[in-house]
């Protein structure tokens, strides 16, 4: 039995995907488990399998000498996040010549996400500071509260220099996957991050002045598997 001949539109020549469409959709792509210690180039799997692990959003917090906060989120695959766990408080500072951000937290509790106009599942993680702490949605979204006050307005939007800044860059990864996390600044220096269920924070200390449009720019966050073997690498715009 003859089958139908099939009919083709004419189509416009192949050509190649500029290069920003090819890296948003390396990110979405699925991946097959590669043998321990192989991970192809770009460090991003492919094939068939497991999602890419960098979390959906990077929030970076940059804090100066005088207190002043600046705060951007760096927006990417929403499916790739793993949703918090209970909220478990993970040390970040441990004295007083560190860092001024005292705690990372895991989603939030639901009395702080009330107070902040959030629902329980919205919040990613909450960073504590001295005296205040910032919730940080899904979304992109913050929200600042002290004892006394909240504030919802967007942090980035303020001070747009700033001089001998602490960076604390904190997100989501999968935690069934991943092992460990290390940041790379721009001037080359490499810290390994606190990871706790899932929340990984990184405090990056003596940055050169930052602006509120540019504060996520060329940080590189890699990220290993359990066995310290890289899965992916990621440099942040």
């Amino acid at each position: 039995m003859s089958q139908p001949e099939m009919m083709l539109p004419d189509l416009p020549p192949r050509r190649s995907l500029p290069p920003d469409v090819r890296k948003r959709l390396r990110r979405r792509v699925l991946g097959r488990r590669l043998p321990a210690g192989r991970v192809p180039s770009g460090g991003v799997p492919s094939g068939g399998a497991a999602r890419a692990p960098l979390a959906a959003a990077a929030a970076v917090v940059v804090l100066a000498a005088g207190g002043t906060i600046v705060a951007q989120s760096t927006q990417g695959d929403p499916d790739a996040v793993t949703p918090p766990s209970t909220a478990q408080s993970t040390a970040v500072s441990s004295s007083p010549g560190d860092s001024p951000v005292t705690s990372l937290t895991p989603g939030a509790t639901g009395g702080e996400a009330e107070r902040c106009g959030f629902g329980g599942g919205d919040v990613r993680f909450t960073l504590g500071l001295a005296g205040r702490r910032i919730l940080v949605t899904r979304n992109g979204r913050f929200c600042e509260f002290t004892h006394t006050t909240v504030a919802h307005d967007r942090p980035q939007r303020r001070s747009p220099g700033l001089d001998a800044a602490h960076v604390v860059l904190a997100g989501t990864v999968d935690a069934a996957r991943v092992g460990g996390v290390e940041i790379t600044d721009r001037q080359g220096r490499t810290v390994s991050a606190v990871l706790r269920d899932g929340t990984f924070a990184a405090r990056l200390p003596d940055q050169p002045p930052l602006t509120s449009n540019t504060v996520a720019e060329g940080f590189r966050v890699r990220v290993l598997d359990h066995d310290n073997q890289p899965i992916e690498t990621v440099t942040l715009d």
